[in-house]
């Protein structure tokens, strides 16, 4: 049997299954998880060390990945995904104008002139300061409608007459806009960011613009999406900034699963 050498020199005998475990952990099939094993174990050598074993699995994985797109065809749906309890899809909004060079501030209560408002976020930027309304579905099919832009409409008209008077208010939400929202908005001069909405400016090419894909695009259960994520990691490119040894640590998570995790994040940013 081959020995293999850990990260921490130790060795160990080489397992074929947990190269199928990794496979499977990406969402692949078992078939496939079993043929990419096959290769990686005809590689193996004695001696050779985990990372580089791991290098190359992950490679192959995305290989395989990109005949369905890779992680950014399911872009749409990892946005639905993000956890309405935990404000997580406000909280990335945030995080993907901080990428686009504003200043922010997330959750912040704002006085007008008649009530105080809870304002998803405040961004500042060549001497503007907006506000940002998030809008949020479940469901990414589902309009956003005249209703909605109202409302985020006479929260900006009453902030305006208030104390700390802001520019504009901007309304981000994940799924399409309906045609009286699109209208009133434009005539209101109020903007609204959506998906394929405005052209050149819409949320998922802001997202390619910046590289900002939430982190739960990359394959995960729903355990390690809520470890990470509680850890203020939103965005793949923060997970791929992270040291395994520090991200095991704070989430709980295996060594070993933290690895996978960074080397998948740097995979897509590479992409």
């Amino acid at each position: 049997m081959v020995q293999i050498t850990k990260a921490d020199g130790s060795r160990a005998v080489f397992k074929k299954s947990k190269i199928v475990g990794t496979c499977l952990r990406s969402g692949l099939s078992k078939d496939v998880a079993v043929k990419i094993a096959d290769e990686v174990a005809r590689g193996v050598y004695e001696g050779m060390r985990t990372r580089e074993i791991l290098k190359k699995t992950l490679t192959l994985i995305d290989k395989h990945e990109s005949k369905q797109h890779k992680y950014k065809y399911n872009l749409k749906q990892a946005i639905a995904e993000l956890d309405p309890e935990h404000s997580q899809f406000e909280r990335f909004v945030t995080h993907l104008f901080r990428e686009l060079g504003y200043k922010t501030r997330w959750n912040v209560i704002v006085q007008g002139e008649v009530i105080e408002h809870q304002i998803d976020s405040l961004l500042e930027k060549d001497g503007r300061k907006l506000l940002i309304e998030c809008k949020h579905h479940i469901n990414p099919h589902r309009l956003t409608g005249l209703g909605t832009v109202l409302t985020t409409w006479a929260v900006l008209d009453d902030i305006r007459k208030g104390p700390n008077p802001y520019n504009n208010i901007w309304l981000v939400n994940n799924t399409k806009f309906s045609n009286h929202a699109k209208k009133y908005s434009a005539a209101k001069k109020m903007k609204l960011i959506g998906w394929n909405f405005p052209k050149g400016g819409s949320l998922p090419e802001l997202i390619e613009k910046t590289q900002a894909y939430p982190a739960n695009i990359i394959s995960m259960s729903a355990k390690e999406r809520k470890l990470i994520m509680a850890n203020n990691i939103l965005l793949v490119k923060e997970l791929a900034s992270c040291r395994p040894d520090s991200l095991s640590k704070k989430t709980g998570l295996k060594k070993s699963r933290a690895e996978e995790l960074v080397e998948k994040a740097k995979s897509l940013l590479r992409a």
